[in-house]
């Protein structure tokens, strides 16, 4: 229970978060599947020695018990077990969660609310196992309906092909740059929520960058929506999840991103360039990020719009690729570097110049450039995407011996 837990004191303490221990969650829950597994098995063979299987434990009420079993709770856990074994053990299998989600996550919740009091019905002392975690789920929803009762106010909503700007603003709410929140609006469904990282946090305004993820999807519909009604919707977020990051041990921070995985990545840039430019010392940054929805590009043309001209010069065409980039050192001002890997986004660029090139970012090369003779303990390399890209962020970042962060992209 503990792992499932989006806010914990223990998370604090430990220095995790939520989605950092979703796999803690998956390794513990199928090792009590087998470890129930095999306390039923046992069982079986000994209900099987006595002649009494399987009416001794599938008959409600039961029947025809071994002379030496008197709990006759067992027809009712057993039952009970087998559905949790299919509900959240097949349906958790990662192909079948992705591809019926809703069905594995009710499911999900309705096998605990029918194993928890069945157990502790079955056995008078279940409830010592199940105090520990049960108390910090139990603080955890009480939380989680606090901060999602909390008043929001839709500032703007803007949808540009499959992606959507959401900004709000949240007297309550406190984020830190890569920190992210779940989402409901109840025009879309009462039930859903969903997660998605800040990509802008500045004076008690935030914003969501949210990708179409299919026609019939809960994004889908909101782009949809988006599209007819505008900020004329209902939003509720609980939140902020996710660790507080420390850039401030670090001397240089390259943050690489790929496609939308760039919403954490544009908190951060954006973060410390405000921090450098306010006269505070922030670490060197640079954004590294390579796109191929040209509708997204200008969504994110606060990144090089605001404080004037920070990006080094290049070519407005972009046929050919621009490498005209200097490298990072304390004294400079952040640096940003498009690399375009779809249909030409050039009409969506800004007159003033910019750091762009066509095709996708060579980490091996890329991320050395950038960090130039820096003391490799004094480097992060952050990294938010595809798969494939944050794996050759982190070849090269192991490579060259400096700290390396990956940001969930896709739960």
């Amino acid at each position: 229970m503990f792992p499932a837990s989006r806010f914990s004191v223990l998370h604090s303490i430990l220095g995790t978060s939520w989605e950092s221990l979703i796999w803690v969650h998956k390794v513990l829950g199928y090792g009590m599947l087998l470890a129930t597994v095999g306390h039923m098995v046992a069982f079986y063979v000994c209900y099987g020695q006595a002649g009494k299987l399987p009416r001794g434990i599938f008959s409600i009420p039961m029947v025809d018990k071994p002379g030496h079993i008197n709990n006759f709770t067992v027809p009712l856990i057993s039952l009970t077990t087998w559905f949790m074994i299919v509900a959240m053990g097949l349906f958790a299998l990662e192909p079948v969660r992705r591809r019926f989600f809703e069905l594995f996550y009710y499911l999900h919740i309705l096998s605990f609310y029918m194993i928890a009091p069945t157990v502790l019905w079955h056995s008078a002392a279940a409830w010592e196992y199940f105090l520990p975690g049960l108390t910090v789920w139990f603080v955890d929803r009480l939380l989680r309906m606090h901060r999602s009762a909390s008043t929001v106010e839709v500032v703007s909503a803007v949808a540009s092909g499959s992606f959507v700007e959401l900004s709000f603003r949240h007297a309550s709410l406190s984020a830190a740059p890569g920190q992210y929140a779940f989402v409901n609006i109840p025009e879309l469904s009462l039930l859903q929520w969903h997660p998605f990282s800040f990509s802008s946090a500045c004076e008690g305004c935030y914003t969501f960058h949210i990708k179409a993820m299919g026609d019939d999807s809960w994004t889908g519909h909101l782009v949809k929506l988006v599209s007819e009604r505008g900020s004329s919707l209902s939003l509720s977020v609980d939140g902020p999840c996710g660790r507080v990051h420390e850039f401030d041990d670090y001397g240089v921070v390259v943050l690489v991103a790929g496609g939308i995985g760039v919403a954490p990545c544009a908190a951060i840039y954006s973060h410390l360039r405000r921090q450098r430019m306010g006269g505070s010392w922030a670490p060197a940054v640079t954004l590294l990020w390579t796109v191929r929805d040209a509708e997204l590009v200008p969504m994110m043309s606060h990144l090089w719009s605001d404080g004037g001209d920070t990006s080094v010069a290049s070519n407005s065409s972009l046929e050919h690729s621009i490498v005209s980039c200097s490298r990072n050192t304390a004294g400079e001002l952040p640096s940003l570097r498009l690399f375009l890997t779809g249909e030409s986004a050039c009409g969506t660029l800004p007159q003033r110049k910019i750091d762009v090139s066509t095709g996708r970012i060579d980490a091996a090369v890329e991320i050395p450039f950038v960090i130039g003779d820096a003391d490799p303990r004094t480097v992060l390399v952050f990294a938010c995407g595809p798969a494939g890209l944050v794996r050759s962020a982190r070849d090269a970042a192991l490579s060259l011996g400096v700290d390396f962060h990956e940001e969930t992209f896709l739960l």
